[in-house]
């Protein structure tokens, strides 16, 4: 059926926005962006406190105690934002 005026001026059917290939996109590597390197992000295990280094497909759970709540720990890199 031949769609309206309104219909064409609106721009393709949701459809026609489905078929669209999708835009590609690099992955996002987080140890090496954050500045920690092979070695592992810092955690802080909140029951004991000790300091675990956790590798990407490592158990998050604590190496001293066994707890399964870590805390990610701060970063020493001064951050700013401009609020408007």
């Amino acid at each position: 059926p031949p769609r309206s005026a309104r219909a064409r001026a609106r721009g393709p059917s949701a459809s026609a926005r489905d078929r669209r290939p999708m835009e590609s996109h690099q992955p996002v590597s987080f140890a090496s962006g954050a500045g920690y390197g092979a070695s592992g992000t810092p955690y802080i295990c909140g029951d004991c406190g000790a300091e675990n280094k956790i590798k990407q497909g490592d158990v998050i759970q604590c190496r001293e105690c066994g707890y399964r709540i870590l805390y990610k720990k701060r970063t020493t890199k001064i951050v700013q934002y401009e609020a408007r």
